[in-house]
């Protein structure tokens, strides 16, 4: 994070927050913030404060968990192809190497 801030509302709610990556980005994510806000807000006539902040941050974790998941999985897939490709080279080298 740079150390630039910009102020936002969220939940009728002033925040000052720190800039991710750029401005753009930074209100997007206020954005889809404020969308989730409102659709656990819809759930319930009465929001408890504690609880959603622990809702949130759970939903959050387990968003980061699936996305880093699915890195392992293209990182694991990754270098199954880097060393098949890495097999064939050598390959290549051995019969060019024979053939000479």
């Amino acid at each position: 994070m740079s150390g630039e801030h910009l102020d936002a509302t969220v939940a009728n709610v002033r925040l000052r927050v720190a800039v991710f990556r750029d401005e753009a980005t930074t209100r997007r994510l206020l954005e889809r913030l404020e969308k989730r806000v409102r659709e656990i807000e819809s759930q319930s006539p009465r929001i408890n404060t504690q609880a959603f902040a622990i809702q949130a941050a759970f939903e959050y974790l387990t968003q980061l968990e699936d996305a880093r998941a699915g890195e392992n999985e293209l990182n694991k897939d990754l270098l199954r192809s880097l060393d098949g490709l890495a097999t064939k080279l050598q390959e290549l080298v051995e019969e060019f190497r024979g053939g000479t």
